[in-house]
This record gives structure tokens, C-alpha cells and sequence, in this order.
């Protein structure tokens, strides 16, 4: 069990989607989403609403003649991924080239991600170009997904973007729209359990136990030792992990149910509306939170759009074991509205995360905020001021999400 965490299927197979998977994207809770990526590379995925470390995933091909042209797909739930293009090392040793978003959006059953171009100076892959290729794009679903319809264009867009020098005033008059699709993460009570007890997480575990294939007399016996502790420590570890996880499910519950009274997506809506209403001229205009929103900005004469949806509110453990902070995402969209296309997409996120918790701490396309959350004992959440602490927290969370924001795109010249 344990090597199955710390092992990631690796290379390029030639298959067809499964029949599951066909069912899931004709359901809508998944989609296809290829890309065309000439040179031999590996490829990580990390969910924003997740909060989950990357992970390297197999490039898929339907089929040889796909494989030799360099078409590669996956199947993938709804949501806002992180894909990271590394270079043609092995996989336990290669480097990052770029990061960059990739956008999934619900009842879209065939997206196109782009073509990505590696470049390369004095032997190293040094940056990822990424091109359009729509006729051949519709070329190769029309023989590989035929029954999907037409693939939808959902480029990859890279990872970073400077502020604006000049205040934001490029932007205005400037539309604001706030949504909320996050849903309460608890934490990971059975795999804590185990990576407290063993030492390891899906980071460093594999070169850990690596380390072991050396030679040498008695190599296969330590060998053998360890990993009858390492079974025994995941086992024991995972047991405590259950009773934790049923000791503090009513407490999670309660702030499940909390988030659902605090209607989020207002409350986003009134700090957007309170802080860029002090530091920008003209005021920027309150759009409804469903809808086109290039269709109500274009009626109102805006220039740009940002817009802004909790991705994620997650319970997280702190640097300090045992304490516990709120961790909040917000994913955010800057929208030219002539053009209709996103010109930037970032990732803020409000906490206060432990360095060894397995995927925490690598989570580079998070832009921090400058404050983190406050760490308590999971009791505090659980006692008569519980739900008070965790509304205050997250109203805490949203203002510092929002100002630094305003950084991000250029309202804000400086730190607060």
C-alpha cells in the first residue's frame, strides 16, 4: 500500500478512453482534455481545489498514430488545474520548465489545451511556447473522440504576470464579480496519521526508500527491515488517523454548515466593493455574480473585468503539529472585455501551512497573502465559540486575500 502511494505510473500508453471514463464525461462530472506536445516530456497536474502537491501524470494517447504526432490526453474533473511541464529527465529527478493554468469548466466534454513548444538553450529546456492549432486540433477529435462534438478552446495560460505600473489605471472603468464554489476541506486525518508516524510523504518517500536498492553486504536484509517497519508504522498510523477523523467529524460538519449560512460570495462581494472603492478611481462597478459577464460589462462601457471565486476553504495543520489554521483560495481573472479572454489568472491563498505536510510548501502557483491565518488546537473549532472563531477567521482571510489582490494588478503600489 505504501509503495502505491510513493510510486506514480509514469511513461506514455496508447489506449482509448475506458468505458468509465466515456460515462463520466457523457455525465458531465468529467471532461477530455488534450494537448499536443511534440517533445517527449513529463507533464505534473495539481487541483487548486484540492490543495494537494503535483503530481506526475501519464501522457495518454488514443492511439499510435496520435502517439507518434505527439497527442496526448486526460480525463479530468471540473476545476482549476496547475500544469507543469517538466524536462525529458527521468521522472524522479526532473526539472520544472513552466508552470502554467489550465481552466476546466463543468459540461465541456472535449477541451483543447494548446500546442506546447519546448525551447531549448545550450542542452536545457528552457522555456514552453504555446500555440493554437485549431484545424488540426479539430482534425484529431473528429478520429480519436468522434461523438464529444466539437473540442472547445481552453488554452493553457502561463503561470506569474508582473503588477501594473501605472495604478491599475489601464483597467478602468473596471467591473467586480464575485463567486463562491468552495466547499469545506477537511484534513487528512489517515494520511497525517501515517506521515507522522513513518517519517515520510509522497515527496520523500520514494528517494527514501531509493536509497535502499544500493548493494553491499546486508543491503536486502536493512532493506527488507525497513520496510516491514514502514508497513507496520502506516498501518498503526492510519488507525489513529480513523479515530481522529471520528472524533472531529460532528465539529467538521458544524462548519460545513456554517459556510452555507455565511453566504460567501456576498460577503466577497462587499470587501472587493469596500477596498477598491477607497484606492481606485472611478469606483468599480458591482457585476451579478452568474451570467456573461463580458455581456454586462460591455452594457455598462467597462474596459476590464475581475473576477473572483473561492476555490477552496480548508481546515490545514500548522508548522506547528497538532495546531490548526483556516485556509482559504481565491482564484482570480482579469478580463478584457473587447477581447473577451482572460489577460491574467492567479491563485491567492490565505494560510499558514506546515513545511513537511506532504504537497505543502510546493504549492508555487499559490500567491501567498503577507499575513497568515492563526493556528489553534482543532478543539477551539469544536468548543461553544467554534463557529464565531471560524467566521471571524474567514472574514480576516477575505480582506487580506482582497488587498493583496489590489497588489497583484497594480491598485495597491506597495505592502500595506
Amino acid at each position: 500500500m505504501l509503495l502505491g502511494l510513493l510510486v506514480v505510473a509514469q511513461g506514455c500508453g496508447v489506449r482509448p478512453p475506458t468505458p468509465k471514463e466515456q460515462q463520466a464525461v457523457q455525465e458531465q462530472s468529467k471532461s477530455i482534455v488534450f494537448l499536443r506536445l511534440p517533445i517527449k516530456s513529463h507533464l505534473r497536474l495539481a487541483k487548486v481545489e484540492t490543495g494537494l502537491g503535483s503530481k506526475i501524470v501519464q501522457n495518454i494517447s488514443p492511439s499510435s498514430e496520435a502517439k507518434i504526432e505527439g497527442w496526448y490526453y486526460f480525463v479530468l474533473e471540473p476545476g482549476v488545474y496547475c500544469l507543469s511541464v517538466l524536462d525529458n529527465a527521468d521522472p524522479r529527478s526532473a526539472k520544472k520548465v513552466q508552470d502554467f493554468w489550465l481552466e476546466v469548466d463543468k459540461g465541456r466534454p472535449l477541451l483543447y489545451a494548446g500546442t506546447l513548444s519546448l525551447g531549448m538553450h545550450r542542452g536545457a529546456y528552457t522555456e514552453v511556447k504555446v500555440t493554437d492549432e485549431p484545424e488540426a486540433a479539430r482534425a484529431f477529435a473528429a478520429s480519436a473522440f468522434a461523438g464529444y462534438g466539437e473540442p472547445a478552446a481552453s488554452l493553457v495560460r502561463p503561470v506569474g504576470g508582473e503588477p501594473a505600473p501605472d495604478g491599475g489605471r489601464d483597467l478602468m472603468p473596471l467591473g467586480v464579480a464575485a463567486t463562491c464554489g468552495a466547499n469545506l476541506v477537511s484534513p487528512q486525518w489517515v494520511k497525517r496519521g501515517a506521515t507522522r508516524l513513518t517519517g515520510l510523504d509522497q515527496e520523500s518517500g520514494g528517494s527514501a526508500l531509493g536509497a535502499l536498492g544500493g548493494g553491499g553486504p546486508g543491503a536486502g536484509a536493512l532493506a527488507a527491515g525497513v520496510l516491514l517497519y514502514l508497513a507496520t508504522a502506516t498501518t498503526l498510523g492510519a488507525v489513529h488517523g480513523l479515530s481522529q477523523k471520528k472524533r472531529f467529524q460532528p465539529c467538521v460538519q458544524d462548519l460545513i454548515n456554517e459556510i452555507q449560512e455565511m453566504d460567501l460570495a456576498a460577503r466577497l462581494r462587499r470587501e472587493l466593493g469596500d477596498q477598491l472603492g477607497k484606492h481606485s478611481k472611478p469606483a468599480p462597478v458591482i457585476l451579478a455574480g452568474d451570467g456573461d459577464f463580458y455581456a454586462q460589462a460591455a452594457r455598462q462601457l467597462l474596459k476590464t473585468v475581475l473576477h473572483t471565486d473561492l476555490r477552496r476553504i480548508q481546515i490545514r495543520e500548522c508548522q506547528q503539529r497538532g495546531a490548526f489554521a483556516v485556509e482559504i483560495v481565491l482564484w482570480c481573472r482579469l478580463l478584457d472585455v473587447a477581447g473577451e479572454k482572460a489577460v491574467r489568472q492567479l491563485a491567492l491563498v490565505y494560510t499558514n501551512i506546515a513545511p513537511y505536510h506532504s504537497g505543502s510548501g510546493k504549492l508555487e502557483h499559490e500567491v501567498r497573502t503577507w499575513k497568515s491565518s492563526t493556528c489553534r488546537k482543532m478543539q477551539d473549532y469544536c468548543g461553544p465559540e467554534g463557529r464565531q472563531l471560524f467566521r471571524e477567521e474567514v472574514a480576516v482571510g477575505l480582506r487580506y486575500l482582497v488587498e493583496k489582490l489590489m497588489f497583484e494588478v497594480g491598485i495597491l503600489q506597495r505592502k500595506p
